[in-house]
């Protein structure tokens, strides 16, 4: 029994520790077996440059020498300058469509270029010292206006102070008399003289007393007071107002003075006048503190515009300018293609085979107002209608040829279908293009590749295509601080510290390669073209393996399993 409990503890004891050599184990090979994740960014810089934005299309050369000649808009010929059967050189206008409210349009679009070329040579010559200097006079203007707003203040408050005083005390002195009372005894009655100099409003209750000295009044009430009786007037207290007795009271008699007196004539008169008085200064008061605010309103104003003219620009409001600028001159640039539109030119040098309108005729897009014919051979190639939407007559055209090598001929479209052609649900149009040269290589029936030019944008700040993405109708890309990136060795590309940085732009025209940008770079500024996720083990299991031998003691194996992915996204990897 002994002996198999022994055993029992032996094997117990055996597990416990192949399970925790197989723990260990896989904690060593998750640390030994770690993959990293590492995100490079390949980059590009904003840059100046030429954009040139073309479509393409191929056709052949055709034996058709023929190009009908239609308007791009309705309306009335208002001029034919050929009669049938004449020669006409490239260029001859053939005839004019009515351009009343194109010429309007173009001159209206002319004015608001000036208007932001104006605007966006200000910015950027930024504040003249005239512009500063009398930004500074109407500054100091403010701080006039607001002294003077300031004394107008005091001046106002002292003036109806004093109007409130007056109209108060005209108030308390209506009709003062004074009345007995109905138990008066005595025959005597009284005067009261004088101006009432107090502000408040009650009364004076009179009462007689006597003595050997002889016959005394006092007073209570509005003030307390005491004096002879007499004829002549004696001073009631201090308040302003006189009394005289004429008759002789009565010990028991008494006398009240209202102050003011709600019966005298003239009560109402002077209470309206003082509420009158009273509004009056509420509404000089409000009025004046009105003007002191609008007073320090204008001149924190005319600070903040002193302050503005005495900086340079800021990036966004040349930004801005430029952008005003660049739509104004796309709204010129699209005006005057409507404008062209309506005069109808000779592509080539040829001949007027047909006339078919006359002045007064109304003619629109369908309308064949001439066919000119040529000697010389063109090349018909086709677009689909996303590209024919982009193309207009006279655009300039770069053509090749499949069999000739080496040969570039330039040339210019000289018709455009209006109806296109369907085939299995894909709309195409024909575009006729003339050539600029002859080349006796070129023969009716060969391939040609047609590189039509739509835009041209010199100078512009522009980016890679691939840097430029989207998010619902917001165009942006990704941007980095190059002192928070650097290169690994063995990566292609760079890491950053910080993630990118999405910043929004607006696009404009874009060729093959790269696209411009309206607003949000600046030239210089480091933009995204790829991100590249690489991996890489960090170590074997064999490593592993040893490693657990070592904290086993040696012999003896152990499962290995389970493993751990460290992935880091933009940083440098850790250990």
């Amino acid at each position: 029994m002994n002996f198999i409990k022994s055993l029992w503890q032996k094997k117990s004891r055996l597990a416990i520790t192949i399970i925790v050599l197989a723990v260990i184990g896989w904690l060593v090979y998750s640390r030994y077996n770690t993959t990293a994740t590492l995100t490079t960014y390949l980059t590009a810089q904003a840059q100046t440059q030429t954009v040139i934005s073309t479509v393409t299309g191929t056709g052949q050369v055709s034996n058709d020498r023929s190009v009908n000649i239609t308007p791009q808009s309705t309306g009335k010929i208002t001029a034919i300058n050929f009669k049938q059967n004449d020669s006409v050189k490239a260029g001859d206008v053939i005839a004019i469509v009515d351009e009343t409210n194109n010429t309007l349009s173009l001159n209206q679009a002319k004015a608001g270029l000036a208007s932001a070329q104006a605007a966006y040579d200000q910015v950027m010559a930024g504040s003249t010292s005239q512009d500063i200097q009398l930004a500074q006079l109407t500054v100091s203007s403010d701080q006039q206006a607001l002294a003077n707003a300031s004394s107008s203040l005091v001046t106002t408050t002292k003036k109806d102070a004093i109007s409130v005083a007056n109209a108060l005390n005209t108030y308390l002195n209506s009709g003062i008399s004074a009345i007995p009372s109905t138990q008066n005894i005595g025959n005597a009655t009284i005067v009261i003289s004088g101006n009432y100099t107090g502000t408040q409003q009650g009364t004076y209750n009179i009462t007689i007393a006597n003595s050997s000295g002889g016959a005394t009044f006092n007073a209570s009430g509005l003030e307390s007071a005491s004096g002879p009786v007499r004829a002549t007037p004696v001073p009631l207290g201090t308040g302003g107002l006189y009394i005289a007795f004429s008759g002789t009271p009565s010990g028991n008699d008494n006398w009240t003075i209202t102050i003011p007196n709600p019966a005298g004539s003239n009560f109402n008169s002077n209470y309206n006048a003082y509420e009158t008085a009273l509004n009056n200064q509420q509404s000089d008061l409000q009025s004046a503190q009105n003007a002191i605010i609008s007073a320090q309103n204008r001149l924190q104003q005319d600070q903040i515009n002193l302050q503005v003219k005495q900086q340079p620009p800021t990036q966004q409001q040349v930004e801005s300018a430029q952008a005003q600028l660049t739509q104004a001159q796309s709204q010129v640039q699209n005006a005057q293609i409507t404008y062209n539109n309506n005069i109808l030119k000779a592509p080539f040098d040829g001949q007027v085979a047909q006339l078919n309108s006359q002045v007064g005729d109304q003619v629109g897009g369908s309308t064949v107002v001439a066919t000119v014919v040529t000697t010389e051979p063109l090349a018909v190639v086709t677009l689909n209608e996303d590209d024919v939407a982009k193309i207009k007559l006279g655009d300039k055209a770069t053509m090749t040829f499949n069999a000739i090598d080496g040969l570039t001929i330039t040339g210019k479209v000289a018709e455009i279908d209006n109806i296109g052609t369907v085939s299995q649900g894909v709309v195409s149009y024909n575009v006729k293009i003339s050539f600029d040269t002859q080349d006796p290589r070129i023969k009716p029936g060969m391939s040609v590749s047609a590189a039509i030019i739509t835009d041209i944008q010199a100078d512009v700040l522009t980016v890679p295509n691939t840097a430029v993405q989207t998010q619902g109708t917001t165009n942006y890309v990704l941007t980095l601080d190059p002192k928070q990136t650097h290169s690994v060795t063995g990566q292609t590309g760079i890491v950053s510290d910080v993630a990118p940085k999405m910043t929004p732009v607006q696009v404009g025209a874009s060729d093959d390669t790269n696209t411009q940008i309206i607003s949000g770079l600046t030239a210089g500024d480091t933009v995204v073209t790829q991100t590249i996720n690489a991996t890489a083990a960090k170590s074997s299991a064999a490593s592993a393996t040893s490693a657990l031998r070592g904290l086993g003691g040696g012999g003896g194996g152990a499962f290995i399993g389970g493993g751990a992915t460290r992935v880091i996204t933009g940083g440098r990897p850790g250990g």
